[in-house]
Formats: structure tokens, C-alpha cells, sequence
């Protein structure tokens, strides 16, 4: 949910500051991926509910460890994580289209130079376990 959130509000913001007025992906691309945001908000929805019933009163009774394992999804929790990943997502798709730019006009050199630093911070985040 956080990484579906990180991708729509960052291409929303390119597509603001770089295009106004445009759309930067397929529109079809577009539509699934708010789509899957809507989903994934509905379902995060759903399961609170659901966690709300465990824990009700006059509900169904389950032993004290499980009703103590449920816990509901914080929304405003999922819009600060997916903040963070917002602004890395947004340098790396710049630095891509820049890198994309620089092999158009044949000068590979430059572009691979951006791509070495995206694979180098890639491979960082990989080994660094997330929250």
C-alpha cells in the first residue's frame, strides 16, 4: 500500500512540475495503478473492520493471544512512509530520463555514469532492511 501511494503521488508530481497539463504515463498504466490504490485502500478498510469485530464486545470469542496479535493498518502511518519513498522515487525517475536523454544524443558515457549511481543506491537499499 505505501509503495502504491510512493508511485501515484511521485508521478503525479513530475507529471505537475515537468508536464503540466500532461499525463507522463500510458493512461492505461495510469488507470490500473489508481485502481490498485483504491484496492488496497478498500482492503486495508475491510480488514480494520474486521479487526474491530475481533476485538468487540459480544463478538466472536478468541483466546487473548490472538485477539492481541490483531492490529489495525494505520493509514496516516502508510501516507508518512509512502512520503519518504516519494522523493527517492522522483530523483530516480529525473536521473532516468536524464540518462535516457543523454544515450538519444549518442553520449552513452554520461548515461551510464547516471545508471552506475542508480544501480549503486539500488543495490544499498536492498541490503538495508526496510521498516
Amino acid at each position: 500500500m505505501t509503495e502504491v501511494r510512493a508511485i501515484v503521488t511521485a508521478t503525479e508530481r513530475l507529471a505537475s512540475r515537468y508536464f503540466p497539463g500532461l499525463k507522463i504515463l500510458f493512461k492505461s498504466y495510469l488507470n490500473a495503478l489508481n485502481e490498485l490504490a483504491e484496492r488496497a485502500q478498500l482492503l486495508a478498510d475491510d480488514y480494520n473492520a474486521l479487526a474491530d469485530y475481533i476485538k468487540g464486545d459480544n463478538r466472536i470469542i478468541f483466546d487473548a493471544g490472538f485477539a492481541g496479535r490483531i492490529k489495525k493498518i494505520d493509514k496516516n502511518a502508510t501516507d508518512q512512509a509512502a512520503e519518504e519513498r516519494i522523493d527517492a522515487l522522483r530523483k530516480k525517475l529525473v536521473a532516468l530520463a536524464k540518462a535516457e536523454m543523454f544515450s538519444f544524443f549518442d553520449q552513452n558515457h554520461r548515461a551510464a555514469e547516471i545508471l552506475k549511481t542508480i544501480l549503486r543506491r539500488e543495490a544499498n537499499e536492498m541490503q538495508e532492511p526496510r521498516a
